[in-house]
């Protein structure tokens, strides 16, 4: 049952990157036939944008600088949504977060990614009850 809700959310979050990154009801990777189009020949299917400096939000454990080393996408590169998606699944992939967003916002001189994390919570200690034959720390 827990693997059909972790599916269920991850599904929900690469939609909500599509949704995000302007191309909704599609996904990221379907962002190749525009190239095709008589009135966009000159242009890229990407655009031609390059990225601003990459923003980290919520992160408390996990340093920025360890998130950001997990990207491919760099300031200053151009804007490519199907790096977006290798570098959410790299971060993804991590383990550390239950909740995983990259938000795109256009600006006049860059493309600014916006990466929003909830990191898994800690197991500051454990409490067992009942110990009564048994030490505690011969349980640890």
């Amino acid at each position: 049952m827990r693997w059909r809700f972790c599916i269920a959310r991850r599904v929900a979050v690469l939609a909500g990157v599509a949704v995000v990154c302007g191309m909704p009801g599609r996904g990221l990777w379907a962002q190749t036939g525009l190239q095709d189009t008589p009135a966009l020949a000159g242009q890229t299917a990407v655009g031609s944008q390059a990225l601003c400096e990459l923003q980290v939000i919520n992160n408390r454990r996990i340093p920025k600088d360890s998130i950001l080393a997990r990207l491919s996408s760099h300031q200053g590169d151009p804007y490519d949504p199907a790096e977006v998606e290798r570098d959410f699944n790299s971060i993804w992939n991590t383990g550390y977060f239950e909740n995983l967003r990259i938000e795109k916002v256009d600006t006049p001189a860059c493309v600014q990614l916006v990466i929003i994390v909830r990191e898994k919570p800690t197991i500051r200690s454990i409490d067992y009850t009942g110990l009564n034959s048994v030490t505690l720390s011969d349980v640890q």
